[in-house]
């Protein structure tokens, strides 16, 4: 997983990371993808990852039941994705007849805090849920990415999860001026106690 703790990169890393020709998340569109955040009848919940953000805090919870043959994900909202091997169908985001076969992927709408984004705020944004089932034998749901704007807590406009150019949100770097500030003081720190070592 992916995330950043600051909503802006310094202008000198921005300009750093454009010459090499990385993307930048800066006033747009921005994603936290995962590698394998699945709920399944056959792994259960051991590889699902409840933290979207990466702050520690539970953001979603993911069931996984065996008996029933029923597997998903949910949060304070509602359902993000169902599945069920009873009737090999499955459903995002908890839409009433909404159950189809096989499988689907889409946007479902979402909302979350975490203190490094929007300075805490409760921000909209879509999770991109994948889920897929078979009559009898297989139910899984997989949370892809969590996309929202880092300049606004609004959820961005006209986005479709076939969407793959989103920026990752990525770690900023501190500004040089605070950089040199730090070493001066560790400088000027070592100073004074050589001083001190001659006084004594």
């Amino acid at each position: 997983m992916k995330r950043q703790r600051s909503t802006e990169l310094p202008r000198f890393v921005v300009g750093a990371l454009a010459t090499a020709g990385v993307s930048v998340a800066g006033g747009a569109t921005v994603q936290i993808t995962f590698g394998n955040n699945v709920v399944s009848l056959s792994s259960g919940v051991s590889n699902f990852v409840p933290d979207l953000t990466g702050d520690g805090t539970v953001d979603v919870f993911g069931f996984a039941t065996t008996a029933t043959g029923f597997v998903g994900v949910s949060w304070a909202g509602g359902w993000l994705g169902e599945a069920t091997s009873n009737t090999g169908s499955i459903v995002l985001g908890g839409v009433p007849g909404g159950w189809v076969p096989g499988t689907t992927r889409g946007l479902v709408p979402f909302t979350f805090s975490d203190a490094g984004i929007h300075n805490g705020d409760a921000t909209s944004g879509f999770v991109d849920v994948e889920g897929w089932a078979t009559v009898g034998t297989s139910a899984s749901v997989k949370i892809h990415r969590l996309i929202f704007d880092d300049a606004s807590t609004a959820a961005p406009s006209g986005v479709a999860y076939t969407d793959a150019d989103f920026p990752e949100y990525v770690a900023a770097v501190p500004e040089p001026s605070s950089n040199l500030a730090l070493l001066a003081l560790g400088v000027g720190g070592l100073t004074l106690r050589r001083r001190l070592k001659r006084v004594a």
